[in-house]
């Protein structure tokens, strides 16, 4: 297999020409700013220089490529397999669950080696996106992403639906053929602090209150003069939710806030019941946490494919230092591994158990390389 890195920055253009594809054995993956005005040109020049590939992409906190993340314009990666092929599955996401896309995937000629989801990031209930296409897939089938991001906005946000970017949509990327070899690894580096509380009203991702109190204010008098920068500041102050029934604590994010019903909306859900704490992180353990995501994939020989997504809170925490968790990253993969992605509002990849799942404040990486 081959992959290359292009970027494109504005008043530059493009850093090298477009490499040479193969048809459907050729993924394009393209992360960018969520302002179409400065970077919608070259978005639609790359998409029309592969007609016939699988194309993928989004709007992002941050695209990175290897170590370096990008500032400003696109980042993509054009990998062609020598025998791995690939299929593209778009859907909106208010047909979760019940779609005649679901259906289609389940009609799929083989199971898949592996799956790729980009979702839109503002319109979203992850949980049941992830927990639908495992219902397709099976829980043994690979399955890692993320959810398009547009900074701390939480405003406008987009994926690449049939080449062109829409918001509300999921797509998913199915990889199949018995010589791909599939790694994932899923990190945090956040420390739980503070007491208990309990789930006590909450309506699929609207946690409305925590112990019988207003969730919102209870909220707010743990960020204290950060709380006027809510939702933004929530970045920095995760939870860490005990689900009932389920081995493992899930990390979550607020996207919004709504101060009318002093409730907080996540990007997955919090049942009833559900104990959550509080949450902080110091840069060390993050970066730690994604040299230990790296390690997981095991990808340290050969020509490698590594899509990684990290949170915007990460990325906020880390500052000038958000690089050093990309280095970390890369060390442990194949020296001939290609590393692209982006910041995001939410991740997902397997669990403690194997099981996929969406994700706040990792990082996540999923790596696809062909067996000789």
């Amino acid at each position: 297999m081959r992959n290359d890195v292009i970027r494109w920055h504005p008043g530059a253009g493009w850093s090298e020409p477009f490499p040479i594809g193969a048809g459907d054995r050729t993924l394009v993956l393209a992360f960018g700013f969520h302002d179409l005005a400065q970077t919608g040109a070259a978005l639609a020049e790359l998409v029309a220089a592969y007609p016939e590939a699988i194309i993928a992409g989004a709007s992002t906190s941050g695209p990175f490529a290897g170590d370096e993340l990008a500032t400003a314009g696109l980042v993509a990666s054009v990998t062609t397999f020598d025998r791995a092929t690939m299929r593209s599955h778009s859907y909106p996401m208010e047909h979760i669950g019940d779609t005649a896309a679901a259906r289609g995937l389940r009609g799929l000629p083989d199971e898949p080696r592996a799956a790729l989801v980009i979702a839109d990031g503002k319109v979203v209930n992850g949980d049941r996106l992830v927990a639908a296409l495992v219902e397709v897939f099976g829980p043994g089938v690979p399955l890692c992403g993320g959810l398009s991001g547009d900074g701390a906005q939480f405003i406008d946000t987009w994926t690449l639906v049939a080449g062109k970017p829409s918001s509300g949509y999921a797509t998913v990327v199915t990889f199949h053929g018995e010589e791909l070899v599939v790694g994932c690894g899923v990190r945090g580096g956040w420390h739980i602090f503070g007491p208990l509380r309990t789930v006590t009203r909450a309506e699929g991702c609207v946690l409305y209150e925590l112990d019988g109190q207003p969730a919102l204010a209870l909220y707010k008098r743990y960020l204290g003069d950060r709380a006027d920068g809510l939702p933004g500041t929530a970045l920095l102050f995760p939870l860490s939710v005990k689900v009932p029934g389920r081995a493992d604590p899930v990390v979550r994010t607020v996207l919004s806030v709504d101060e009318e019903a002093q409730s907080m909306t996540f990007a997955g859900e919090l049942p009833v019941g559900s104990i959550a704490q509080l949450m902080r992180a110091n840069r060390d353990n993050l970066i730690s946490g994604s040299a230990d995501a790296g390690a997981a994939t095991r990808a340290t020989t050969g020509s490698v494919l590594a899509v990684g997504v990290s949170c915007v809170g990460r990325q906020i925490v880390l500052g000038e230092r958000t690089e050093e968790e990309l280095e970390a990253a890369l060390a442990e993969l194949s020296p001939e591994a290609s590393l692209v992605g982006f910041y995001s509002h939410g991740e997902i990849g397997p669990d403690n158990d194997g099981v996929p799942r969406l994700h706040n404040q990792t990082m996540t990486i999923m790596t696809l390389r062909e067996s000789s």
